[in-house]
């Protein structure tokens, strides 16, 4: 009978969990798991698809869970060309090199009240990047190969030649013109090669009076 007793005590604390305190530990230990995805989540990540590339050709690097307003770069034989943001709020630095060779950077954030870095080392080829477009860029008088003709065409011409070191084809500007934009504005005939009377003949059609 006193066995009963101390049987039916032993499920009673089971039942109420009393005698299960392992229960508690695993809950604990539930919690900790999850903080740490949580705090793993929140880490900076970077993502970047390769590490060699042609001159002139664009790559980009997501960035997730760093401030925008504390990341600055550090770079060689590279450039910053644009930045954005994809659907997923990432924020995404789009870079290209100029030469062929090492391109290195160094991306300074902060994270957690310290600062950062990331170190990327690339791979840069001889080949120049040809880009694929679906839009026609063999477009006469279309300087910027955007697909149409306009006065934007013609202010990129005459920068082109007043100041070839920033906006000719090997220029240092971001929006410089392009080989195939050189071809698109040489549209007088009368003149070899691009010059000012060119970026004249795509005004005057623009005002309807001659055609390309």
């Amino acid at each position: 009978m006193k066995i009963r007793r101390i049987i039916a005590a032993v499920m009673a604390l089971v039942l109420v969990g009393g005698a299960y305190p392992s229960n508690a530990v695993n809950t604990r230990n539930i919690g900790k798991v999850y903080a740490a995805e949580t705090a793993e989540e929140k880490e900076p990540k970077f993502l970047i698809e390769k590490d060699e590339y042609k001159r002139l050709e664009p790559f980009s690097i997501k960035v997730k869970n760093v401030d925008p307003a504390i990341i600055s770069f550090v770079e060689e034989n590279i450039e910053e060309v644009s930045k954005s943001s994809d659907e997923d709020g990432n924020l995404v630095f789009t870079f290209k090199a100029r030469k062929s060779g090492e391109a290195h950077l160094i991306i300074n954030y902060g994270f957690d009240g310290e600062t950062r870095e990331q170190r990327y080392n690339f791979n840069i080829l001889d080949e120049e990047y040809t880009e694929e477009n679906t839009q026609d860029t063999n477009v006469k008088g279309d300087a910027n190969c955007d697909g149409s003709v306009d006065m934007s065409d013609v202010v990129l011409i005459m920068q082109a030649l007043a100041n070839p070191n920033k906006y000719g084809v090997n220029g240092t500007e971001k929006f410089h013109i392009t080989q195939q934009g050189m071809k698109n504005s040489d549209v007088d005939t009368t003149v070899k090669g691009v010059t000012v009377s060119d970026a004249l003949k795509i005004q005057r059609y623009l005002l309807g009076a001659v055609e390309l």
